[in-house]
């Protein structure tokens, strides 16, 4: 169980470029760790009212909400009050960006800029963004690395898209360079820190593993899927032994890709819980549930009216930003599902928990029944299977046709083996039934991201026409 010293131990590691001077709000973040659940309530409490009441204030959206609904600020007093009002969704926030944004801003704050959501939707949900709404990403990135020990010396390496890591021009990074600053970026403004190195997540995967290996580094960030590919390509090995952890970013790791990496790799991934247009959420520890940033959101898990779930159940994730006075987000749905936890975490902290993020509720709403258990069918054996038979996979995608039927796309360096189809073909057959269509395995030479960049391990034909701009539906082979 870990403790406050504990945690007071770990931030003296974190040397401040300004000696002497700690910010106030990386302190408070410790504080509130450790907290009585009662205090944390009574804070998130009177965010959560303060929210609302700038909302109505600022914004011609949210007093109309409320109107449509007998209710005023006032009647918003707490985190209990919350459900009085609707889900927002993304196609709200893009329908009424222009009455959601404030009128003015604090007199202690400015506009930062327009962030847009990570694109599994072909419009992109775009939030005005304050400056200390942009600032807490800093803050509670540092939580993150302090929970998961990181040395703030180390060298931590990026794999991520071109765009991200630009050369020194400030063009996009080109496959075959490597991206280098002196600090990490965010962190490096605030404390001292070891360099930080990139390569683009276009180079083939072989490409990756040698950039690894010519330069050993500490931590590796990546989007899970490549990480996967990576612990694909090593079987026999991990790719790198100097590395202490992996952070993934951008996607969601399921219990199987966390056992695959985590053997391969023999170290523990971390990962946190986000998006785009609020921020940090929620970070995993080591307990395995996901801790709420109570400084900078109220997280609620809620059944398909919008009611609080119950412990054990599993609900929509949505969020109310609490630092972000540009453009409020209260209740803003996230797509994405997790299960009600309840007691305090045997972590030792004490901010309110959720379990393991089940991934995208809508990507199977408009979809015919048991799809999600063919999915399943289709994945959790290709993860479960022993590693010689996936020498040569990179990527994998299951495809889910008009008719209903299911096909596996496989992308590979070579020839899979017999072994490898037998073993899904078997699973398939007795995870389903014998009646069941039986699942198409294709070794194909190209697997197409989503307009995001993001590789989705499930698209489907079957969506209702008028949701044209899901991620799910398939992009041309």
């Amino acid at each position: 169980m870990t403790t406050l010293d504990d945690e007071l131990s770990q931030y003296r590691r974190w040397r401040p470029l300004r000696p002497g001077r700690h910010p106030a709000a990386f302190q408070r973040l410790l504080h509130h760790e450790f907290a009585p659940p009662a205090e944390l309530r009574k804070w998130a409490d009177s965010e959560a009212q303060r929210v609302a009441r700038w909302a109505c204030d600022q914004t011609s959206f949210y007093p109309n909400v409320l109107r449509e609904r007998g209710l005023s600020a006032a009647d918003i007093r707490g985190v209990d009050d919350l459900p009085k009002l609707p889900i927002l969704t993304k196609w709200d926030v893009q329908a009424n960006s222009d009455d959601m944004t404030a009128k003015q801003l604090p007199a202690d704050d400015r506009l930062w800029g327009v962030v847009e959501s990570s694109g599994t939707t072909a419009q992109p949900t775009r939030v005005a963004m304050s400056a200390n709404s942009n600032l807490m990403f800093t803050h509670l990135l540092h939580r993150a690395y302090r929970w998961h020990r990181y040395d703030p010396m180390a060298v931590m390496a990026s794999i991520r898209r071109g765009q991200y890591l630009r050369d020194a021009t400030g063009q996009p990074l080109e496959n075959g360079k490597t991206y280098e600053r002196s600090t990490w970026q965010y962190l490096g403004k605030f404390f001292h820190t070891g360099k930080e190195i990139g390569f683009c997540r276009t180079n083939p995967t072989d490409a990756q593993i040698d950039w690894l290996r010519e330069r050993r580094p500490d931590y590796l960030l990546c989007m899970p899927g490549i990480a996967e590919e990576m612990a694909f390509a090593c079987v026999d090995q991990p790719p790198v032994d100097s590395l202490q952890a992996v952070r993934a970013i951008g996607g969601q790791v399921t219990p199987q890709m966390r056992k695959r990496i985590e053997t391969t790799f023999g170290v523990p991934v971390h990962q946190n819980y986000g998006l785009n247009e609020v921020g940090h959420v929620a970070v995993r520890c080591e307990a395995g549930r996901y801790h709420v940033h109570v400084e900078h959101c109220v997280v609620e898990i809620v059944d398909d009216d919008g009611q609080p779930c119950e412990v054990g159940q599993r609900g929509r994730i949505v969020v109310t930003a609490l630092r972000n006075p540009a453009m409020p987000l209260i209740r803003y749905d996230t797509d994405d599902t997790a299960e009600v936890t309840d007691g305090l975490c045997p972590c030792g902290r004490t901010l309110p928990t959720f379990g393991e993020i089940a991934g995208r509720l809508r990507r199977y709403a408009t979809l015919p029944a048991g799809t999600r258990d063919r999915v399943r069918a289709a994945i959790d054996p290709l993860q479960e299977m022993p590693a010689e038979h996936t020498r040569h996979l990179r990527r994998y995608q299951v495809h889910q046709s008009r008719d209903n039927r299911f096909e596996l796309r496989l992308l590979a360096t070579g020839p899979l083996p017999n072994a490898l189809h037998k073993w899904m073909h078997n699973a398939w057959r007795d995870r389903l039934g014998s009646d069941e269509p039986a699942l198409t395995i294709t070794q194909v030479d190209h697997i197409a991201p989503s307009p995001s960049g993001k590789y989705l391990d499930f698209t489907s034909d079957c969506h209702d026409e008028t949701a044209a701009d899901d991620p799910l539906r398939a992009s041309p082979r």
